[in-house]
C-alpha cells in the first residue's frame, strides 16, 4: 500500500500538429473494453502484472460478490489470477463430473483467440472453470471444467491441458459451507492455460489482441437455496457471443506523440483546497486498513487531503486495498493546442519505515464514467 500526498503536478507540453485544422475531440469510446498483459520474464509476478476489477461488496449484500483480476504471460502459458471478495464460501463437498460448479462459487475466463467476433462460439473460443474447494489444491478434474466452440455452441468433451489452482480465506471455523459464524474473506483462483493447447506454442506476437472474457459465479447458502446470478466483465458479456466480450492485448501498450513542434508548457494544479483545478478522491481501508469487511470502504474521502493506492493479492487483505481518483481541469492549455507528453508528480509522504521502502508499481487508467469527490466511495 503506497500513502500519496495531495500535492499533485501534472505538467503538460503543448505543440501546434504539422496538419491543417488539427484538432482533439474527446467522447467516450465505444471500443470493448480492454487489458494489457505484460510478459513475465519466467514465473508471474503479480506485482507487475496488467489488473482489472468488477463486481461489488457491500456490507448487506452477501449475493453481490468483487474481484480483483491480474493476467501476464510468459513463453509458454497465459497466467490469470483472480481475487474474489465473497463473504461466504461454498463448494461441493462430494462432486461429480456431472455437477453443476456453476451453481457454487467458481470463475471462468473465455478466450477468442482468432479474435473474430462471431455471434455463437467458433473453434477458435474456449473457456476454462475452476472452482474454489476446501484443500486449495491445484489440477482436481473434478473441480475443474474446460469447453471448445463447435461453431454453433460449446463442446465440453475437449480435453486441452491446462491447471489451475485455489486458496480460501475466513474468519472463523468451520470456516466454508457454514453461514454461522460471520462473513468469511474470500478465495483465489490461479489459472494457467498453455498456447499449445490454444493454439501455436509460442505467445502471440506482441500488440495481438484476443477476445477476453470473465464471468464470477457465486453460492451464499445452502443447496437448493443460495445460488446467484453470476456478474461478468465486460458489462456486456453474453457466454454465447464472443462478439460481446473484452479485449486481451499481448504487451504493455506504448504511446507515439505525433509529429509536431512543442510550443509551450503548462503545470496543473490546484492553489488552495477549495480550489477544483485538481479534483480527488479515495476509497478503501486508507492507511489503517478499515475498509472492506469493516464496512470503511462505503464512506467518502473526497474531503482529505491525501490519497491512497493499494491492492494485496488475497482476499483476507481486502481491508487494506486503496483505489484514487484524480481530475484535471485542462483550461491551462491555449486553444488550437493539442497534449503531446504529460508527467504526473506525486508526493510519498509515509510510511512505515521509509528506509526499507520498495519501488511501487502504480497502475493509472481512464474513467469513462461521471463520478463526484464529494459523493463516490467504493
Amino acid at each position: 500500500m503506497t500513502r500519496l500526498g495531495a500535492l499533485v503536478t501534472a505538467t503538460l507540453i503543448a505543440g501546434a500538429v504539422l496538419q491543417p485544422d488539427a484538432h482533439v475531440v474527446f467522447a467516450q469510446s465505444s471500443r470493448p473494453r480492454r487489458v494489457n498483459a505484460p510478459q513475465f520474464t519466467s514465473a508471474p509476478t503479480w506485482s507487475r502484472s496488467a489488473i482489472f476489477w468488477f463486481g461489488q461488496n457491500q456490507q448487506g449484500l452477501p449475493s453481490r460478490n468483487y474481484a480483483d483480476v491480474r493476467v501476464g504471460y510468459t513463453g509458454t502459458n497465459l497466467h490469470l489470477r483472480v481475487t474474489v471478495v465473497d463473504y461466504a464460501l461454498w463448494y461441493p463437498a462430494s462432486p461429480s463430473a456431472a455437477t453443476d460448479l456453476t451453481q457454487y462459487d467458481a470463475v471462468a475466463v473465455y478466450l477468442d483467440t482468432g479474435y473474430d467476433r462471431s455471434t455463437s462460439p467458433q473453434t477458435d473460443d474456449y473457456w476454462f472453470l475452476s472452482a474454489y474447494r476446501w484443500d486449495s489444491g491445484g489440477n482436481n478434474p473434478l473441480y475443474q471444467r474446460r469447453a471448445r466452440g463447435t461453431g454453433a455452441g460449446w463442446d465440453t468433451s475437449w480435453s486441452g491441458a491446462w491447471s489451475d489452482a485455489t486458496n480460501g480465506d475466513w474468519n472463523c471455523d468451520p470456516g466454508p459451507n457454514n453461514n454461522a459464524c460471520g462473513i468469511d474473506n474470500g478465495w483465489t483462483a490461479f489459472f494457467n492455460i498453455p498456447f499449445a493447447s490454444i493454439g501455436p506454442p509460442a505467445p502471440p506476437p506482441t500488440g495481438t489482441v484476443i477476445g477476453f472474457g470473465v464471468v464470477l459465479y457465486d453460492r451464499d447458502d445452502q443447496p437448493p437455496a443460495g445460488a446467484v446470478v453470476p456478474q461478468t466483465w465486460p458489462e456486456t458479456f453474453n457466454a454465447n457471443s464472443p462478439a460481446t466480450w473484452g479485449e486481451l492485448r499481448f504487451g504493455e501498450p506504448t504511446y507515439r506523440p505525433p509529429p509536431a513542434i512543442p510550443s509551450g508548457a503548462a503545470t496543473i494544479r490546484a492553489a488552495s483546497p477549495i480550489d477544483n483545478t485538481v479534483e480527488d478522491a479515495w476509497m478503501g481501508g486508507g492507511g489503517d486498513c478499515s475498509g472492506g469487511q469493516f464496512g470503511g470502504g462505503e464512506i467518502n474521502h473526497g474531503t482529505d487531503p491525501r490519497l491512497f493506492v493499494g491492492t494485496e493479492v488475497r482476499a483476507v487483505h481486502f481491508p487494506c486495498f486503496n483505489k484514487s481518483f484524480l481530475r484535471f481541469q485542462l483550461s491551462a492549455i491555449p486553444p488550437g493546442k493539442v497534449i503531446i507528453s504529460a508527467a504526473l508528480t506525486l508526493h510519498l509522504w509515509g510510511g512505515a519505515d521509509p528506509s526499507r521502502a520498495q519501488r511501487s508499481w502504480v497502475h493509472l487508467f481512464v474513467v469513462n464514467d461521471p463520478w463526484d469527490e464529494m459523493t463516490i466511495h467504493w
